[in-house]
């Protein structure tokens, strides 16, 4: 794909031209680019998120990040839905210096604004209100039998900075009924100020999104938030993001135990004299489920071991179907060591 081109979106007849990149690792993603759509979500708009997305990694501050942390950042972008840039203020990334492994990398940070159109898609909410508790204003917080409540006067024309701000708080009420209260007082705000980028740039927004993003912790949410805040928690602990790939809809469709049998359905019958006691295989097939179970790649250990004694019992499988129950647990290790968005994006 030379510079300037068109890009074309997948399963659609628009296009968005691409711009000249600042560097390697934005050219990087622009050659994949075509292939990102393929994670959104249906509800958000291919073209729109796109532009967005092509904009945000040619900053010229993210070309100093290694290229895969690039591609991974505007990969889970594609996968929470959500589109970059200052002015829908979604989701940023931002560079990071890893300290542990010594070099910079790009990171996806939520907005508020994202975490308020993943909190209205879940179903859960009915709900949300969040706001900068400011030092002129009064501010009061107790617990009844209804649960936690709180109590702030403001004025119509106020205007926060951060230099008044002294706590931040969410409000919200489930479909289902339930609500709850989350406060994050300026210390803690002023420690997460520190790592700068998009706290110096939309401070306030910033400060909205902490304690929003604390009461996510305690809904009954699965899907884009529960990615979200997985991410997030990577970058608290000072680890490099991975890839979203293990999660909901962008997770690859679970093994059936025919797929690790051999494809012919005359397989050979056990060895009666290398193996005369079925219990030893079923054994070494329950051990190879566990470590699948362990790197994610299967969930129901007992329904495949029961599949797997039955057909053992039928004569139907075979002691050298083993095999490519450990290949495939060796190509889930290998990647976790190098996520498969790496390979899909060579």
């Amino acid at each position: 794909m030379s510079t300037g081109t068109a890009i074309t979106l997948p399963n659609d007849d628009r296009t968005v031209m691409r711009p000249e990149p600042q560097g390697k690792p934005a050219e990087m993603v622009f050659t994949h680019a075509e292939k990102l759509p393929l994670w959104l979500p249906n509800s958000t708009d291919a073209r729109q998120w796109m532009m967005t997305a092509l904009a945000e990694v040619n900053q010229k501050a993210l070309q100093e990040c290694t290229p895969g942390s690039l591609m991974h950042a505007v990969f889970n972008g594609a996968v929470l839905g959500l589109c970059f840039g200052a002015q829908l203020g979604h989701a940023h990334i931002v560079p990071f210096n890893n300290n542990k492994k010594r070099r910079k990398e790009a990171v996806l940070v939520v907005g508020y604004r994202g975490y308020l159109e993943m909190a209205y898609k879940c179903g859960f909410l009915k709900d949300v209100q969040c706001e900068v508790v400011l030092d002129d204003e009064k501010c009061r917080r107790w617990n009844d039998s209804t649960g936690a409540c709180i109590e702030h006067e403001m004025d119509f024309d106020r205007n926060p900075v951060w230099d008044k701000v002294k706590a931040a708080y969410c409000v919200w009420h489930g479909v289902a009924g339930g609500h709850g209260i989350a406060v994050v007082g300026r210390n803690e705000l002023a420690k997460l100020k520190k790592r700068g980028n998009v706290w110096n740039s939309d401070t306030i927004a910033m400060c909205l999104k902490t304690p929003l993003r604390r009461a996510a912790n305690t809904w009954q949410v699965t899907g884009q938030i529960a990615k979200a805040i997985y991410l997030e928690n990577q970058h608290d602990a000072e680890k490099s993001q991975s890839p979203l790939e293990q999660f909901g809809d962008v997770e690859p469709p679970k093994p059936k135990l025919e797929d690790f049998t051999p494809d012919t359905p005359d397989a050979p019958e056990i060895d009666e004299d290398a193996r005369s006691d079925q219990s030893i295989l079923l054994q070494e097939y329950q051990d190879e489920f566990t470590k699948l179970a362990q790197v994610g790649i299967v969930e129901d250990v007992d329904s495949l071991l029961a599949t797997a004694e039955q057909q053992i019992k039928d004569g139907k499988l075979a002691a050298n179907a083993i095999t490519p129950i450990r290949k495939a647990y060796g190509y889930a290790k290998q990647s976790m060591k190098q996520p498969a968005s790496d390979e899909l994006f060579k």
